[in-house]
């Protein structure tokens, strides 16, 4: 499935980074359908499992491996580290939401 507007319009969903998907679920209205493979795109993406049902549920590793990932990606994208702000936001909201599973 490709994204379909803004920046990455018309790119494949693996070519299009984390941050951005992760950032476009929380801002844009999107339809559903993009949704779900985005959802399936970032769990394939942190090593998680998902059913695949309408809302593709996202079972996360045990909170150890979560927290595992989570560091990873704030070093990689922190803004000391040479990664931008709106990332940053975008891995922790991302962390908060797993967390919350």
């Amino acid at each position: 499935m490709q994204f379909t507007f803004g920046k990455y319009a018309y790119q494949p969903l693996c070519e299009v980074p984390a941050s951005y998907l992760g950032l476009a679920l929380e801002t844009f209205t999107i339809p559903e359908p993009l949704q779900v493979a985005i959802r399936i795109e970032l769990a394939e993406r942190f090593g998680l499992s998902v059913h695949t049902s309408k809302h593709a549920k996202v079972e996360a590793e045990p909170k150890s491996e979560v927290k595992r990932i989570y560091r990873q990606l704030a070093v990689k994208y922190h803004p000391d580290k040479g990664g931008s702000h709106v990332a940053m936001q975008a891995v922790n909201e991302f962390y908060e939401a797993l967390s919350a599973l």
